[in-house]
């Protein structure tokens, strides 16, 4: 039996995670074909689930993968020689934020006015599961039922 093998987080500890951090990839599918996206993100209580929320600029083609789609944001700290953070993985329906409440809050949420005009998309946090990384144990999987096998 392994030693220091990687422990899976409960979704508290995964939103809390996910909130010390600005940075995420995001998995979305645009034209019909995968893409994965680096995004400034915010984790924020909109209507009545935390969400990830990102800006877009006004007419980007980006826009269509977060019309009522399924995608997820992946956020980590990993230390790259000891081995050792966390990975959390968010899946949700998104959509684009209309409601003027919210905008407010998304607006107040990243600070600063820039001068580009921008529409925040949001991300519910319907599935979130992650793990703690331990030691030089290999990496694999954060999701226990996909089955893959260790990084090398």
């Amino acid at each position: 039996m392994d030693e220091h093998p990687n422990l899976q987080l409960d979704r508290d500890a995964c939103l809390s995670r996910l909130a010390s951090v600005s940075t995420a990839r995001l998995a979305v599918s645009l034209h019909a074909l995968p893409h994965i996206v680096l995004a400034d993100f915010r984790l924020i209580d909109l209507a009545d689930t935390p969400e990830v929320v990102i800006r877009i600029a006004a007419g980007a083609n980006l826009l269509d993968a977060f019309r009522d789609s399924i995608v997820a944001a992946e956020a980590e700290q990993l230390d790259p020689v000891d081995r050792t953070g966390w990975v959390v993985v968010l899946q949700g329906k998104s959509r684009l934020v209309a409601d003027p409440g919210e905008i407010a809050a998304a607006a107040s949420s990243f600070g600063g006015a820039d001068d580009l005009p921008h529409r925040f998309a949001a991300i519910r946090s319907d599935r979130v599961h992650g793990c703690l990384v331990v030691g030089h144990h290999p990496l694999t999987s954060i999701d226990p039922h996909l089955g893959l096998l260790p990084l090398v």
